[in-house]
């Protein structure tokens, strides 16, 4: 799962596709129109359970005869800056749902430390 419609071009698209991966593309509500915790933070969370789940992602894909296979087991999430971030906390959210973390999470340029100044 990537964090941006935009990040995936065609060609990386069709590369990962052709090596059994299937990129998903997420947007998901911005702030001031919402604030972080129950619009962005929510959303990527409920997008990765939900591609997780046989009803989601799977039986979208089922419904519309594309005949890839959804391994819930084996799913990264990626994000560049505010993205990475978001891949980070959807995986110490999950609990929260009952659901197991992400199998991996690449964060490129994203804050880590919010702490030390």
């Amino acid at each position: 799962m990537t964090l941006s419609r935009k990040a995936i071009r065609p060609a990386q698209t069709a590369f990962l596709l052709h090596h059994g991966i299937l990129p998903i593309s997420l947007d998901y509500r911005l702030c001031p129109e919402i604030d972080i915790i129950n619009g962005p933070i929510e959303d990527v969370r409920d997008a990765y359970s939900w591609a997780r789940s046989p009803s989601g992602l799977q039986a979208v894909l089922d419904a519309r005869n594309i005949r890839v296979k959804v391994d819930a087991a084996n799913i990264a999430l990626i994000g560049w800056s505010t993205g990475g971030h978001l891949a980070m906390t959807t995986s110490w959210t999950t609990k929260q749902l009952s659901v197991p973390p992400p199998k991996a999470i690449l964060a490129f340029y994203s804050p880590t430390d919010f702490e030390s100044g």
